[in-house]
């Protein structure tokens, strides 16, 4: 019914935060996801965090792609923690 996530703290000075995007879908019988994953900054921001730690609601019998990055005090987005999701 509910993920957490978490990662390690950047090693960079003036981190302000870190933002979570998600993307939702169906499963197979097996529990495979039906769909591949693929970023979109636009459409599947889910939320931000200030520390290392988030949590998120699930909805059940659906399976979910996460991603992370981190930007600092000016403003500066880094990359995605992966293209293929977690």
């Amino acid at each position: 019914s509910s993920a957490l996530l978490s990662w390690d703290w950047p090693e960079y000075a003036g981190h302000a935060y870190t933002e979570i995007f998600r993307q939702r879908t169906e499963l197979e019988m097996l529990g495979n996801p039906v769909d591949k994953p693929q970023f979109n900054e636009e459409t599947l921001m889910r939320g931000t965090a200030s520390g290392f730690v988030y949590s998120d609601e699930l909805d059940y019998h659906s399976g979910y792609y996460y991603w992370i990055r981190h930007v600092n005090t000016k403003s500066m987005v880094g990359p995605i923690s992966s293209t293929e999701g977690l």
